[in-house]
């Protein structure tokens, strides 16, 4: 259902003139999704995230450890991270968005919702990190050089490692950041703009699940103590990943 939902989007994105005459196309999609639903894949913790970067960046994969950290820090779908380009990032006083600029941007050309969004770094430990790939990568097109596929499968072999649940995908980074910026405070509305939602509903009933999912997991207890430990100084952590 993915690769046909895919080929449809794809169709009347190059081929705009035919976007309102694939009807029946639309509508067996429809048909398809209420035969079989979606399954929800639960939010990950800051933690586990931190965790699970630094055990890609010791295993060689450093860019994919960044990536995961951006994508929880920043709310990002698989594909709006592998879209970004070099050019796409604004650091802090970029002359781009002018001297007042206070944090570090993306552009999103193409998403979900619709093209040209916006999105923000505010961790500083991240917007380290994203620096560093900025840096090696500062004559390339992309800020990352892998695939969609490859970033799922290196994500999905890094959980393995740990022993976490299969549950986890990529998207529970996007999920995690909403859900973890909400119980720390922040407002409904602040989420639905960093995560560039279209709906108000479907938003609000997608952190409240994610809340109640977190219950559902378990995590060995020796990987939870070291996630916490992780977290005291992320971008040491994600260095000394990276040296061994």
């Amino acid at each position: 259902r993915g690769d046909a939902e895919t080929t449809l989007y794809g169709v009347e994105l190059h081929l705009p003139h035919l976007k309102r005459k694939l009807g029946l196309a639309r509508l067996a999609l429809r048909g398809w999704r209420r035969l079989h639903p979606p399954c929800s894949h639960p939010p990950i913790t800051y933690e586990l995230a931190v965790a699970v970067a630094c055990r890609l960046a010791s295993t060689g994969y450093s860019d994919f450890g960044v990536a995961t950290l951006l994508a929880f820090e920043s709310y990002l779908r698989v594909s709006e991270l592998v879209g970004l380009q070099v050019v796409d990032v604004a650091d802090v006083g970029d002359y781009r968005l002018g001297e007042t600029h206070a944090v570090m941007s993306l552009r999103l050309a193409q998403t979900k919702t619709g093209p040209e969004q916006f999105a923000e770094v505010r961790d500083p430990a991240i917007c380290a990190l994203v620096r560093s790939v900025l840096h090696s990568r500062r004559h390339d097109k992309f800020l990352f050089s892998f695939s969609a596929s490859a970033f799922r499968y290196r994500f999905r072999h890094a959980c393995d490692a740990l022993d976490l649940s299969p549950a986890y995908v990529p998207h529970s980074l996007r999920h995690g950041g909403a859900t973890r910026d909400f119980m720390a405070g922040v407002t409904l509305e602040e989420v639905l703009r960093r995560g560039r939602w279209a709906s108000t509903k479907s938003a609000r009933h997608y952190i409240q699940s994610g809340r109640a999912m977190l219950l559902t997991l378990q995590i060995p207890p020796g990987v939870a103590r070291a996630a916490r430990l992780l977290t005291r100084d992320v971008l040491r952590s994600m260095t000394l990943a990276q040296e061994h």
